[in-house]
């Protein structure tokens, strides 16, 4: 059964000189029935030679040299393509070859896509919850140095044995209106530059919420108040440090 066209229809250049010693036949046949089996649209010469067309200077060769080759090994070019058509996943086995079983191979070309692309969106949700993961090290890491030198914010243990010290702490953290010292602006200059460039992406609850538990003189919302109100200058304290 003739599936393509008498390969002496295609008329092209004379044939290249190709010597049978030094051409990697297996590997060459293989090129172009790949090129054939993606690219061919129609079953013309023309549409033969527009399918070439994708070898351009491959292995150092013209259009109208792989047109040549195709031409002279025809008839196990076509077998490639075949074996080609029945690898493909959405071959039917039972079905013709022929242009229809292109589409289907070109079909299972396009399932193979999407799964690479949900594969790569995958990892990109993974990337960013690894970088999350980083974010919140590099947290805890400044929070425990700002603990080891910020005396006043003692731990439960440490007020047991100091009871005026608590004392003084509940005090500090019912006041709502204190005001914004150096030491607090510095204090918020320090938290910002610890998340980096992760800072600009954090919401308020996120910024303040945990600031408060370390520093919880202020309620989250006040310390937001306190930063928005004087952002410009304790973002330049950051960038300073």
């Amino acid at each position: 059964m003739q599936q393509f066209p008498d390969p002496s229809q295609i008329h092209i250049s004379p044939p290249a000189n190709l010597s049978p010693m030094t051409v990697p036949f297996d590997e060459y046949d293989n090129l172009v029935a790949g090129a054939l089996v993606v690219g061919l649209k129609g079953t013309t010469p023309h549409a033969y030679m527009n399918a070439l067309k994708t070898l351009d200077s491959a292995k150092g060769m013209t259009t109208a040299q792989w047109c040549d080759y195709y031409r002279s090994r025809s008839d196990v070019i076509k077998r490639c393509m075949d074996e080609a058509i029945r690898a493909a996943p959405s071959h039917d086995s039972q079905s013709p070859v022929g242009p229809a079983s292109v589409d289907a191979l070109r079909s299972g070309s396009g399932s193979i896509s999407k799964s690479m692309q949900r594969h790569a969106e995958g990892a990109k949700v993974h990337s960013s919850e690894t970088g999350s993961e980083i974010r919140r090290a590099r947290h805890a890491a400044a929070s425990s140095h700002k603990r080891a030198r910020t005396p006043e914010i003692s731990t439960s243990a440490s007020d047991e044995h100091h009871p005026s010290r608590k004392r003084r702490r509940q005090s500090r953290g019912s006041g709502r209106k204190r005001k914004v010292t150096l030491e607090h602006k510095r204090l918020m200059a320090e938290w910002q530059h610890s998340w980096g460039a992760a800072w600009e992406d954090m919401i308020a609850s996120e910024r303040w919420g945990p600031f408060a538990e370390e520093y919880p003189i202020r309620s989250p919302e006040a310390w937001g108040i306190a930063y928005d109100r004087r952002e410009d200058e304790i973002t330049d304290m950051a960038q300073a440090l």
